[in-house]
């Protein structure tokens, strides 16, 4: 099964941003394109299902998601109480949740910030059932999720080789 997107000419320069490159190679035509009523040049690609989450991957969402992680710290009061920043392994661990969050249920979280037990907090909130999902990464790289709704538990759980499935089902039902 294959996909049909269509890029904007203005948006996607082939020859000056280096992880849009490979996309090149699946260019099927020009086609014109409209935006604000405004007639454009785009391009119409076909790449097949399976390719459709690595290319997700690259996407601006992503990369300011990976900064936001990259850069979190902790407050001075914290470091006083001699709480542990996030390390560099719980950090990595972090993108990979929102990565893999990202591109099978296409949710970014609403706060990203340091726990206070040491690692990540990445917290979502589904505005259309009032649900929020809390995801903790600590420094020893264990994660736990917490999905509540109206301040009460719905489910709280450990979460085992990256699998979110449970979680997700609980926080978007």
């Amino acid at each position: 099964m294959s996909a049909t997107a269509v890029l904007n000419i203005d948006t996607l320069n082939f020859e000056h941003i280096d992880e849009y490159k490979p996309l090149k190679d699946f260019i099927e035509e020009k086609i014109p394109t409209y935006n604000d009523n405004t007639l454009n040049e785009g391009y119409s690609i076909k790449v097949k299902q399976s390719q459709v989450r690595e290319y997700s991957l690259l996407s601006p969402i992503i990369k300011n998601l990976e900064e936001k992680i990259a850069t979190i710290s902790i407050p001075q009061k914290w470091i006083l109480e001699n709480v542990d920043e996030p390390n560099y392994l719980c950090r990595q661990k972090a993108i990979d949740v929102v990565k893999d969050i990202f591109s099978n249920n296409e949710i970014i979280p609403d706060r990203i910030g340091a726990s206070i037990e040491g690692g990540i907090m990445l917290h979502y909130i589904n505005y259309i059932n009032n649900k929020t999902l809390s995801i903790e990464i600590d420094n020893d790289l264990e994660i736990a999720a917490v999905v509540n709704q109206y301040k009460t538990i719905l489910l709280s759980t450990d979460i085992f080789n990256m699998n979110f499935m449970d979680v997700i089902r609980a926080y978007a039902s």
